[in-house]
């Protein structure tokens, strides 16, 4: 290295300054830097503006900030309502036709279902509750006292005797066996809910025709207004429209749809849940007279011979004159088998007549506005293909 030749030292390198001495100066003017040091100073904060943590940071606040802004929506072209040509109008009834069969589909199988659970309920109640009650041997006596009391007290005898235990057998009947299954729900229940469950999913189709078809909403209420839901002539004539039907927050305030669920026959009106109670007089006046019969040899005639002896004469003949125990237990089998199968066949009837009956059955009320609706459309028509051209919006 030639003598006296300085050495380049790297740009903004610092140096010591040292003493004659070889010793390092100390002190606040011991450091200098080499040539150009502005521009050093410059270049450093340029790097620490735009390289440093602050502006990494800074430039990922804008980023973000950039893409959680919104963008502006153009605003939605406004589409012009179509013309209500006879082809809409036909297409439209059409969907009504589709939409009240699928709701009548819907309800009719809860309805048939629900009855079918309760009609189960009600035989193994009739089986755990009324038949070992009928067929106790205490429960003989008393109807054996009780066909005494009922031959006294009427001048026709057996025949009067025999319809007042059937009624009192009814009344049994209903206290051990329907009311305690119908806490939860009866036929009435089945067909109000069935009726709701029909309204509900129809009413949810209609309010979206006007945007499916892009009808004017006045035009659609004003067809809806001449079709009929409900037509009731007794016993007094009401009327609903499918256009009440779905302005209508609650049905029932609809006055000839909670006449509609009361009504039970041709100018009836009233609940269908004694339906059962009724269909089973004829099993209880047939166990009546039997029981009238055999016991009036048994006891039942002793009773009448000792009418004038007052009530300790009758109760004494009754004990006197009745069934050994053990002996009732030996044809008491027979007895529950008879009861058994005159009941299962009135049971069978009962639920028969609960689901076939058009004014007292549980869908009565849903097939009575499905008729009304598709008789108002108009008709095998709605059946055909559509015309050509003529396509459904989706």
């Amino acid at each position: 290295m030639t003598r006296g030749r300085a050495i380049p030292r790297p740009l903004g390198q610092l140096e010591r300054r040292s003493t004659p001495g070889g010793v390092p100066e100390e002190g606040p003017h011991s450091l200098r830097t080499s040539s150009y040091p502005s521009c050093v100073h410059v270049r450093s904060f340029a790097a620490r503006l735009f390289c440093g943590p602050t502006a990494i940071a800074a430039l990922l606040l804008a980023v973000l900030g950039g893409c959680a802004s919104a963008p502006i929506d153009a605003p939605k072209p406004v589409v012009p309502p179509l013309p209500a040509t006879p082809e809409v109008w036909r297409l439209i009834d059409a969907d009504i036709w589709d939409a009240t069969r699928r709701a009548a589909a819907e309800a009719e199988r809860y309805a048939y279902a629900a009855l079918s659970d309760w009609m189960a309920r009600v035989g193994r109640q009739t089986e755990e509750a009324f038949i070992p009650w009928y067929t106790s041997y205490g429960t003989q006596q008393w109807l054996a006292l009780k066909v005494g009391w009922y031959g006294l007290d009427s001048a026709e005898g057996e025949r009067k005797a025999a319809e007042r235990l059937a009624e009192y057998l009814q009344e049994q009947y209903d206290k051990r066996v329907l009311q305690p299954v119908s806490e939860e729900t009866d036929p009435q229940k089945i067909r109000e809910r069935a009726a709701a469950l029909f309204v509900g999913s129809l009413a949810g189709d209609l309010r979206d025709l006007p945007g499916r078809y892009r009808l004017p909403e006045d035009d659609l209420r004003e067809r809806l207004e001449r079709i009929a839901l409900i037509e009731l002539a007794a016993p007094a004539p009401q009327r609903a429209s499918l256009a009440q039907l779905i302005a209508a927050d609650d049905p029932l305030r609809i006055p000839a749809y909670a006449a509609l669920l009361r009504r039970i026959g041709p100018g009836e009106d009233g609940i269908s849940a004694g339906t059962v109670r009724e269909r089973l007089y004829p099993v209880a006046r047939s166990s009546a007279d039997k029981l009238a019969g055999r016991l009036a040899l048994q006891g039942g005639a002793t009773v009448a011979g000792l009418a004038l002896g007052g009530i300790g004469g009758i109760l004494v003949s009754v004990g006197v004159s009745s069934w050994q125990a053990s002996e009732h237990e030996k044809i008491r089998p027979a007895i529950e088998a008879e009861l058994r199968a005159s009941l299962e066949t009135a049971l069978d009837e009962a639920a028969r007549f609960l689901r076939d009956d058009p004014y007292a059955g549980v869908a009565a009320p849903v097939h009575h506005m499905r008729d009304q609706i598709e008789t108002g459309l108009v008709g095998p028509e709605v059946l055909a293909p559509p015309p050509e051209g003529a396509t459904r919006p989706s």
